[in-house]
């Protein structure tokens, strides 16, 4: 795996995070748009479709908590792995990737010029790839 990809698998855990929200809050709002039914017939018919809303959100909730739980994962690994660098290198690497900050606003957040933080960006992720490489080849 690649820093990059490593990078892009916890963004695209973060959009599906963020993608099954939105669809559990349409979940809820029709739950909570279901109106109390004008007779027995259409009753039991309403008690299935909440039933099968409930289920739908429950089971979304459950889908949501555990992507959460692989993209704390994924990250944990990342800071696991910058950790292991120089402590300037993983700041700027934790700002970058994890936070998303541009190379101005590190530079500022860290007190060095933007040309540091480029420079030191293309040495850290070189280090961090080297570190990935090598837990890749300890799996095998």
């Amino acid at each position: 795996m690649t820093v990059t990809e490593c990078v892009n698998h916890i963004r695209h855990l973060e959009n599906e995070i963020s993608f099954k929200q939105r669809q559990r809050a349409e979940l809820f709002e029709m739950l909570t748009s279901i109106t109390a039914p004008l007779s027995e017939a259409v009753q039991s018919t309403s008690e299935d479709k909440v039933s099968s809303l409930v289920a739908q959100y429950v089971d979304l909730s459950n889908e949501i908590i555990d992507t959460y739980r692989r993209k704390f994962n994924a990250e944990n690994e990342f800071h696991a792995l910058a950790a292991q660098l120089p402590p300037q290198w993983e700041e700027l690497l934790l700002l970058r990737y994890l936070s998303g900050m541009t190379f101005e606003n590190i530079s500022a957040e860290m007190g060095y010029s933007r040309e540091w933080c480029w420079k030191t960006n293309n040495k850290a992720r070189t280090a961090l790839q080297d570190l990935l490489d090598k837990k890749e080849r300890q799996k095998s």
